[in-house]
């Protein structure tokens, strides 16, 4: 029994949430038996089975490891053992993150009887062995799999059919309660071939698939530089019941007709200010329900692009003259009565200080004008800045919300004014 005076349990648990540290916690769970399930919970809620894997503690505690002994399976096999001995840890467990290139690995995780997993991040498909795909599949039919998200950063020596292909069989055999899916470097690239005649007859697949029964019914997709790969969701997905919506790095030429398709029931979509391809998404006519837009990046008009000399055989930049920001471009067209009543800008607070201010200045004016007059249903422009100065994503130096604040007060004077402004710190998690 804990010591007389102490605050109640569920104080205790919240106390313990906070401690922030795997090794902190640890220390929490020696402190007495009480603490143990509270500390247990947050040292397992997320788990990472990655090849060569080595903590920040572990690299200040020892000095030399070979970083090619701790693979995949390695792991993965401690942590079944462990779950064996201590199966009560399995309820704690709701995330876990993949990468790895060893069949093994995939052939221990499938065999875990998970019975809390809601998450499940598979961190370069490309690394996925093709001797792996029972396992994989076998995974993926978790009953209790809520949230999938699928990465690739790419250079691995794979093509971009086998890499698509291993994000089929993924995403094919996903649990009927399935509801959330983020793909990320998963579709065709910039430096990938031609569309081909393949792919152009995928869209017209997905235009006439109606057969939805028995396939999850996602309510939120993300597609991040992952082009060309509707007609795979189309046909592994019951899309009609979709609520969010993201598309960054993703616009190619079966987009706005799969948009089209499916965004009748959509509520908040999520895309990137910066992208010329916004200009063409009619918002009302493609998404009768929507009521939230997030925008990634603030509203600007591109000013230089890259561009290719045939003369040369080489990559140069050319500058374009100042044109209006394709999102308030998208914004001042929406027709009257539109019930657009928030806007989102998520993106780091150091495009608001003085430094940037050049740059965005304009055409944050002209949204500012087009939110008081063209939104009438319109309730707040909340601003998520990231505090972070971020150097190879490792956070550098963060600012406080007194220097943030001020800087996105002066960038939206009238919406600070009439109480149309939220302003929070929040760090963006790549994960």
């Amino acid at each position: 029994m804990p010591a007389p005076g102490l605050p109640l349990p569920e104080l205790w648990e919240h106390i313990i949430d906070f401690v922030g540290f795997p090794t902190s916690w640890k220390n929490v769970a020696l402190v007495c038996r009480a603490f143990v399930p509270g500390a247990q919970r947050n040292l397992f809620r997320k788990i990472a089975i990655e090849d060569g894997r080595i903590t920040y503690y572990e690299r200040r505690a020892v000095d030399c490891i070979d970083r090619s002994a701790i693979t995949g399976a390695v792991v993965a096999g401690h942590l079944s053992d462990l779950l064996t001995t201590s199966p009560h840890l399995l309820k704690y467990i709701h995330e876990l993150k993949i990468e790895s290139g060893h069949t093994k690995c995939y052939t221990i995780l499938s065999s875990i009887p998970w019975s809390h997993l809601r998450r499940v991040i598979i961190k370069n498909v490309s690394f996925i062995p093709s001797t792996a795909r029972a396992s994989i599949e076998a995974l993926m039919r978790t009953r209790s799999l809520r949230d999938l998200k699928i990465m690739d950063t790419g250079g691995w020596g794979v093509t971009h059919e086998e890499k698509m292909e291993r994000v089929r069989w993924i995403v094919t055999a996903c649990c009927s309660d399935l509801q959330s899916l983020v793909l990320s470097g998963c579709g065709r690239l910039d430096t990938d071939s031609d569309p081909s005649a393949e792919s152009a007859q995928g869209l017209v697949d997905f235009e006439a698939s109606d057969n939805v029964k028995d396939r999850p019914r996602l309510r939120d997709l993300s597609l991040v530089y992952s082009k060309e790969v509707t007609a795979l969701l189309a046909h592994a997905f019951d899309l009609t019941a979709l609520r969010v919506i993201r598309c960054e790095r993703s616009w190619s030429f079966d987009v706005l007709p799969f948009l089209q398709k499916f965004g009748s029931s959509v509520e908040h979509i999520i895309l990137s200010a910066a992208e010329d391809e916004i200009e063409d998404l009619d918002l009302i006519k493609t998404f009768p329900a929507l009521t939230v837009i997030t925008s990634t990046s603030l509203p600007r008009a591109p000013r230089e692009q890259e561009k290719y000399d045939p003369s040369t055989g080489e990559w140069g930049v050319e500058t374009i003259p100042d044109r209006p920001a394709m999102f308030n471009t998208m914004l001042r067209r929406l027709p009257k009565d539109n019930r657009i009543s928030r806007i989102v800008f998520s993106t780091n607070a150091t495009y608001f200080g003085s430094y940037y201010k050049p740059l965005f200045q304009k055409h944050l004016e002209e949204f500012e004008e087009i939110a008081l007059t063209h939104l009438p249903a319109l309730q707040k422009v909340e601003v998520e800045a990231d505090p972070s100065d971020r150097i190879d994503k490792l956070v550098q130096f963060s600012w406080p919300y007194g220097t943030v604040a001020p800087w996105v007060q002066n960038a939206f004077p009238r919406l600070h004014e009439r109480n149309l402004l939220s302003i929070h710190l929040a760090y963006r998690n790549d994960d």
